[in-house]
């Protein structure tokens, strides 16, 4: 029973750390030739439009509504979590589920909270954003990214395994190295030996790096 209690303590714990996390994620917001970063809020919306910039940046052409925010149509329909808000400058909405609001002014409504803007004031928000139709544009903010070179799964561990994906690779045309769904650039580090392909050599050069720890790739001989 007491492992149970443990078990569950531990559990809770992780959610909860993964709930913070996600409640700190970050986007940037581009407008007038300054980039803005907000956090959005922990709901579904808010990681519908997360999971949104994950496939590229949104851009919303926005205009003034009420005097007291910039609307935009984000072209979709994202999860609704209404409630009734009073904004405050900074406060990034969602509007019937498929506009995005920058609010630098106060108003009451049914919306729903999808993020804010950090450490600005009203004033300023209001200068950047200035007067009539502006272009935003939504980002997740760039990672720079380290994968190991010859690890073709992107695991961080370089093994075997790397070397036969790599082969497969080679021998069948259509099969995917995980790494392709890690990083555009996976060819930077499976293409070992620098010959612009994938070949059996670069699975050969990854097999004698797992055998031999000290052999060092062309590609790193060259960086």
């Amino acid at each position: 029973m007491k492992k149970i209690i443990a078990l569950i303590g531990v559990v809770m714990v992780f959610l909860a750390l993964s709930i913070d996390a996600y409640a700190a994620e970050k986007i940037n917001i581009e407008v007038n030739g300054q980039t803005l970063t907000a956090t959005l809020a922990d709901n579904s919306s808010a990681q519908a439009f997360s999971e949104m910039l994950e496939k590229g940046k949104v851009i919303v052409e926005m205009s003034d509504y009420g005097d007291f925010e910039k609307v935009g149509s984000l072209g979709t329909t994202l999860p609704r979590n209404d409630e009734y808000i009073t904004t405050e400058p900074g406060d990034l909405i969602l509007y019937q589920g498929n506009s995005i609001t920058i609010y630098y002014d106060v108003n009451s409504w049914n919306f729903t909270r999808l993020g804010k803007i950090d450490d600005i004031t009203q004033s300023e928000l209001k200068n950047i954003l200035g007067k009539g139709n502006v272009t935003a544009v939504f980002s997740l903010p760039e990672t720079e990214e380290k994968f190991v070179y010859g690890d073709a799964d992107g695991d961080g561990i370089l093994a075997a395994d790397d070397a036969a994906m790599v082969l497969q690779k080679v021998l069948v045309n259509t099969y995917k190295l995980p790494l392709e769904d890690k990083t555009k650039d996976y060819m930077n580090y499976v293409d070992v030996d620098r010959d612009g392909y994938i070949t059996a050599s670069d699975a050969a050069y990854i097999l004698q790096k797992v055998l031999i720890s000290s052999f060092a790739f062309p590609a790193v001989k060259e960086n």
